[in-house]
């Protein structure tokens, strides 16, 4: 019987007056999946795909927080990893990553939070 297996990170993300920041989701170990990014309730952007995709700038994000919302099943049982990091650039990095392993047909529902600040 297959499971859903489900967390929660968060973290912060400096950013500068007149610097564009910009994030790329991506679903590790070849595992089927989607991504969706909201600036607090605004979508962004989604996929299932890494792509880079420009949040905007600093002055504007300070004080707002990005969300990575990310479903995945694994079809891949030599791994059995269900995995997604987000990278956020603009100045600096600031990568958050969730891993777990599962069984052959679990699901995972994640979740990352980036504060600006």
């Amino acid at each position: 019987m297959s499971k859903t297996i489900t967390a929660v990170k968060t973290a912060t993300h400096s950013v500068q007056s007149g610097k564009k920041v910009r994030a790329r989701a991506t679903i590790g170990n070849a595992q089927k999946g989607g991504w969706v990014i909201l600036i607090d309730d605004k979508h962004v952007a989604g996929g299932t795909s890494p792509a880079w995709v420009a949040l905007g700038d600093g002055d504007a994000l300070r004080g707002s927080h990005l969300e990575l919302s990310v479903v995945m099943t694994d079809i891949q049982a030599a791994t059995n990893k269900l995995a997604v990091t987000l990278e956020v650039e603009g100045p600096g990095a600031t990568r958050v990553s969730i891993s777990n392993t599962g069984n052959d047909g679990d699901s995972a529902a994640y979740s990352i939070i980036i504060f600006f600040a």
